[in-house]
């Protein structure tokens, strides 16, 4: 068993009931919604995000069981999705300090595909040269 579900099973809290908090956390909000207009105004109008300040709107997805069900596992995730975890986590906790070293143990995130072919064309440059 992993650290992520000893944690989980040490405070009672169960995957089904994080997923949920997950959706909740995640979902897109009025907020949301603004800001996503007023970054479609800029891209319209060719200006930066970074120069009208705007935020990112959040992702209006949770976590699904298959990724609870993974990183219970000990399977690396992508930073995405670890972040998400410790979100629920800490909201299901009811404001205990939870680290996502303690959650995750040292279990490596996982890399996209693109830097895991960036990584192999580069160990292949140093073969060759």
């Amino acid at each position: 068993m992993g650290a992520f579900a000893q944690y989980l099973e040490s405070h009672g809290i169960k995957p089904e009931h994080l997923a949920r908090i997950s959706e909740r956390i995640e979902r897109a909000g009025d907020e949301d919604a603004r800001t996503m207009a007023a970054r479609a105004k800029a891209r319209a109008e060719k200006k930066s995000y970074a120069e009208l300040t705007l935020a990112k709107p959040a992702s209006g997805r949770g976590v699904s069981l298959y990724k609870i069900s993974e990183a219970m596992a000990d399977r690396p995730l992508p930073k995405r999705v670890r972040a998400k975890l410790l979100r629920a986590v800490r909201k299901a906790a009811k404001g205990e300090a939870v680290e996502a070293k303690a959650l995750f143990g040292d279990v490596a995130r996982r890399k996209g595909l693109r830097r895991i072919a960036d990584a192999t064309k580069k160990a292949g440059q140093k073969k060759a040269g």
